[in-house]
């Protein structure tokens, strides 16, 4: 079964492009629009290592504390990226720091070695951060966020945009997994996307009344010795019915609103309990078969939160050594 979800608000991670000029210059709080995370943040100027992914690993050439070439492989693939020449690194015990200092932003790269070879690296985490966060465009209008606070917890966002004395607001859909911390003149918000753990840094400049994205930074969950990736996919919801034996007697798929659609049960699309909080669905197309496994916390009200993809058989032990990487206050929403 296909669920026909519409484009996470929060968009992908940003473009990493293959050419190795240096992060982009577009500040990522300037770009900020609704329909991107970062809202708009682009690592266009990075190259594929800085992609997390279980295939692709590094090892560093390092002289007199510095890196000194880079040797990424990628499944059976072996290349050796360019070091842009005003990169900087910070070389200490089974890490590796990256910092690229754009005009607007600064790239931040965190390596971790593997447990099981320390000569080997891991894309860690991944940090831009605007220089200068602001929300004026330079031309007398303005962009940047604004949002509803209840309390301590933020019930509404907005992107605003002004320009010639007219203003334009559009709502940002939050996360159903997104946590939010506020404080005075910065708000933070957290959720789960993919295999990492999405953190954006909202400021409040001096004497604006908007909100500046300030930072997007994203730490990747390992994957270790699991067979099945983790891949948090928020805004797919899925909500079960089960019988006294734990069989599936009902599935829905919930809708961003809130509303949900029925999904019809046999052919070939199946639906079963693989653990606590964890049912797999199975699709069949001929000799063709793949999964997606949904998962639910105590929070999240019973509804279940697509985390894993892909065809054979599900890893469940290494998807939950996986989710037990994530905060419990994820695991508790999704």
């Amino acid at each position: 079964m296909s669920h026909d979800q519409s484009q996470n608000a929060q968009g992908d991670s940003g473009d990493h492009g293959n050419d190795s000029q240096g992060p982009s210059d577009d500040a990522l709080g300037m770009n900020a629009g609704p329909q991107g995370l970062g809202v708009g943040l682009l690592l266009g100027g990075l190259d594929d290592r800085v992609e997390a992914d279980a295939d692709r690993t590094l090892q560093f050439t390092i002289a007199g504390g510095t890196v000194t070439a880079i040797q990424v492989t990628d499944g059976s693939q072996t290349f050796s990226p360019h070091i842009p020449s005003d990169a900087t690194f910070t070389v200490g015990t089974g890490t590796v720091t990256e910092t690229l200092a754009g005009v607007h932003s600064t790239t931040t790269i965190d390596y971790a070695a593997e447990a099981s070879n320390p000569a080997v690296y891991q894309v860690a985490s991944v940090t831009e951060a605007v220089n200068s966060p602001t929300t004026l465009t330079g031309d007398g209008g303005g962009r940047g966020f604004a949002f509803t606070v209840s309390g301590n917890t933020v019930t509404a966002e907005q992107f605003t945009t002004s320009e010639g004395g007219h203003s334009h607001s559009e709502a940002v859909p939050i996360p159903p997994d997104a946590m939010f911390t506020v404080g005075t003149g910065v708000i933070t918000e957290t959720f789960a996307q993919g295999d990492g753990l999405e953190t954006l840094t909202f400021v409040q400049p001096s004497g604006q009344t908007l909100y500046a994205l300030a930072s997007d930074q994203t730490t990747f969950v390992p994957l270790g010795s699991a067979a099945t990736a983790l891949d948090v996919e928020p805004q797919e919801r899925a909500a079960f019915t089960f019988s006294t034996g734990g069989s599936v007697t009902a599935a829905e798929q919930v809708n961003a609103d809130g509303t949900t659609s029925s999904i019809a049960l046999g052919g070939h699309v199946s639906f079963a309990q693989i653990g606590s909080g964890l049912v797999e669905e199975t699709t069949n197309h001929g000799s063709h078969t793949s999964f997606e496994v949904f998962a639910t916390g105590p929070g999240g009200g019973g509804i279940y939160t697509a985390i894993a993809h892909g065809e054979g058989s599900v890893d469940v032990a290494g998807l939950q050594t996986q989710l037990a990487e994530l905060p419990s206050w994820v695991t508790n929403l999704i």
